[in-house]
């Protein structure tokens, strides 16, 4: 798994097939994995002031009431048996603490259950690979190339990111990806942010180091195309005018600009084969059909406070929560659970109330659901 077309290949929804039918059916529920992929958010405490923190956290260690996910209410996810696990939040993983348990506790309590774990970082303070896989991962968000840039989106140092990223690409770690939102005020700047890490990793640790990198360009909300139904956008500058003839014309100059290293042979495979640099212009369509949510029976967002929730478009706008992972009972859960799926009022109404990401999903289920054997396997990877 050392391409980004293997990390991000959506149709990875699909390996959960079998258990979303079963789940739709009541069939057998509760001798079944009872979910397939788990985002958990260990903090809220963040370190950085991210301009376009879609939690509306922006909070600072010293002046901000905050929360960590109890250490020993993981055994109520682990139970639930996921194959995946990704800690992310609306705060920055690495600064969870409870008691004496810190990240690195917390990614060897699911590893010891055999769950695969993935991590999404800002790169604030350092994670212990040590019991990682093949199938597990870590992606620095960095989001800019230079200490200015980053400190006007962000205000923190940078230095010590591109430092931590050396680290998990020296360590044993065999994903490592690199993140990068970009918008109008950064679009121009990607070829250089390629090539700097490019030969960073080069420089610093050799070509061998080089499979591990994979660099994950994702435009920021607020997206024209998107037509994003979230309120938290409503008045705000629109970060990502993807329609715009000026735009086009910048995904043009980019694209220019990136082709002028690719005399050199193995930094224009590293472009097309370990970033998602090629795909960044690809207009989307977004003539969804689905009459269910699938994703509400694939995969739970878990806050600190263990309220459990189908996707970020509902965590983030005060919507019906599925449940509580700490206190309710599996059962009630899955009540929740298959009334998102059949979207019923007042819980979700379907394509009017989706985000792209999820849209997507979604529709890829709708459109494999009678037509593909549940054993059909798309890689080894439970993430998507």
């Amino acid at each position: 798994m050392n391409t980004v077309s293997e990390l991000r290949n959506n149709n990875k929804i699909l390996n959960h097939l079998k258990m979303i039918k079963e789940k739709a059916a009541n069939n057998n529920y509760d001798k079944v994995q009872r979910i397939g992929l788990v985002e958990l958010h260990l903090t809220d405490k963040c370190d950085l002031n991210c301009i376009y923190c879609s939690y509306g956290a922006n909070l600072k260690i010293n002046n901000k009431t905050f929360n960590d996910f109890p250490f020993q209410s993981l055994r109520h996810i682990a139970e639930a048996r996921p194959k995946a696990v990704v800690l992310a939040g609306g705060g920055e993983p690495t600064l969870y603490q409870d008691g004496d348990k810190n990240i690195d506790d917390v990614i060897s309590f699911f590893k010891q259950h055999e769950i695969s774990v993935g991590v999404i970082t800002n790169g604030y303070k350092l994670v212990n690979c040590d019991v990682f896989d093949d199938k597990d991962w870590i992606r620095v968000s960095l989001d800019a190339d230079t200490q200015e840039i980053f400190n006007q989106l962000k205000n923190g140092d940078f230095a010590k990111r591109l430092k931590n990223i050396l680290f998990y690409a020296g360590s044993r770690c065999r994903n490592v990806g690199i993140g990068y939102l970009y918008n109008r005020f950064s679009l121009g700047r990607i070829p250089r942010f390629i090539k700097s890490m490019y030969d960073m990793i080069i420089n610093e640790l050799g070509e061998s180091s080089l499979y591990k990198i994979n660099i994950q360009f994702r435009p920021t909300c607020p997206i024209e195309s998107c037509e994003c139904p979230s309120g938290n956008y409503e008045g705000k500058l629109l970060l990502t005018p993807d329609q715009y003839t000026w735009w086009n014309g910048a995904i043009k100059q980019i694209r220019a600009e990136a082709e002028e290293w690719y005399g050199d042979t193995q930094f224009a495979e590293f472009v097309h084969n370990q970033t998602n640099f090629d795909q960044i212009s690809e207009r989307r369509s977004h003539a969804y059909d689905f009459k269910h949510c699938y994703m509400a029976l694939a995969k739970w967002l878990i806050k600190t406070n263990g309220d459990m929730y189908s996707c970020v478009m509902k965590a983030t706008n005060e919507s019906i929560k599925i449940g509580n992972i700490i206190t309710d009972h599996y059962d009630a859960i899955y009540e929740n659970e298959l009334k998102y799926f059949e979207l019923a009022d007042s819980y979700c109404r379907g394509v009017e109330d989706c985000c792209r990401i999820t849209g997507v999903i979604n529709q890829i289920v709708k459109d494999n659901y009678e037509t593909i054997s549940d054993s059909v396997e798309y890689g080894e990877s439970f993430f998507f």
